[in-house]
């Protein structure tokens, strides 16, 4: 039995708690349960990370070089400034990458010589009709209307395929030099193509070309079993891509330096005025020629031979001068 404390004992008690400083009060805070449980990673087995993070990323290094190079050659074959810009890459099922693409369209089924697989090249036709209209000697407008393709216009573009494809060549010979694109065959619909199985998984890359004001777009399907053996050389790369890249702005400012001492002609075009041959052979030491400007009109100042500032004719030191 528990022993119990006299009223003598419960006030000695609280006399003593007084007399040691104030009781803090209790915090009467009611805490619920937390019923925060840490989530189990999701894992989609329709569409598995079958690629790792440091391929795509190598294959992004390399396709946003091609990018630039191709407008490079884009813009002299139409002779118009073109721009071409990797949009995305991502995996995913083969069946999805046919999904994405339009019901009518131009692909290129795309044989990598010897031997090591398909690869598909499609291009929209909201790119292909502006391209041949500018072949032709047109604008190249876009189509108010998306068509099917004809045999005459499929020839036509066959040109504009083949450099798009010997630029993804060149590219890809910078990873693997016996690297050799052949186009296989040419169709129109995508559920006519089939490279692989449907739930294979596919690297799809995903660019914009704009050529004034028309824009289309362009997809490059690649199948992961062709990139999981060059995986290493992809990353080999990768490497020195970014290598080259730490290494430009001591590039630039080596440049900069070359530029700083550069000699260049600086001209102050003081005015100008029309005379006769009679007048200039009649010239003498001490005559004044008129000009159609001002003492206080500004002039106008050239390097190399274009007009950069403007400035006020003077003098200083016994010189002439133009301060800017």
């Amino acid at each position: 039995m528990a022993d119990l404390l006299s009223q003598e004992e419960v006030n000695a008690l609280l006399e003593n708690v007084a007399s040691s400083g104030d009781v803090p009060e209790m915090d009467t805070t009611e805490y619920e349960p937390s019923t925060y449980k840490k989530k189990d990673p999701q894992y989609d087995f329709k569409r598995p990370n079958r690629l790792s993070k440091d391929l795509m990323q190598s294959l992004h290094f390399l396709h946003d070089r091609y990018a630039r190079n191709f407008s490079l050659t884009l813009s002299g074959y139409l002779r118009e400034m073109a721009e071409v810009n990797l949009i995305s890459i991502d995996q995913l099922p083969y069946s999805d990458f046919l999904m994405s693409l339009p019901d009518t369209t131009s692909i290129n089924v795309i044989e990598l010589v010897p031997n090591m697989g398909k690869l598909i090249l499609e291009v929209n036709l909201s790119l292909v009709f502006p391209v041949i209209e500018k072949l032709l000697g047109g604008v190249g407008a876009p189509m108010d209307k998306i068509r099917e393709i004809t045999d005459i216009e499929q020839r036509l573009i066959e040109e504009f395929i083949s450099l798009t494809i010997s630029d993804l060549q060149d590219a890809w010979r910078t990873v693997v030099p016996s690297t050799q694109f052949a186009i296989e065959s040419r169709e129109t619909s995508p559920r006519l193509v089939q490279i692989v199985a449907p739930n294979e998984i596919v690297a799809a890359l995903v660019f914009e070309v704009r050529m004034g004001s028309v824009s289309g777009m362009m997809n490059f399907c690649i199948p992961a079993h062709l990139l999981e053996p060059l995986r290493h050389q992809f990353e080999v790369e990768k490497s020195v891509y970014v290598k080259d890249e730490s290494k430009a702005d001591e590039i630039e400012n080596r440049i900069l330096d070359v530029l700083m001492y550069t000699d260049t002609k600086l001209e102050a075009f003081l005015g100008k005025v029309k005379v006769n041959i009679r007048d200039i052979l009649q010239l003498k030491e001490g005559d004044i020629i008129p000009l159609d400007v001002k003492v206080d009109d500004p002039v106008s100042i050239k390097i190399g031979g274009t007009v950069k500032y403007k400035g006020l004719y003077g003098m200083m030191d016994g010189k002439k001068a133009v301060k800017v």
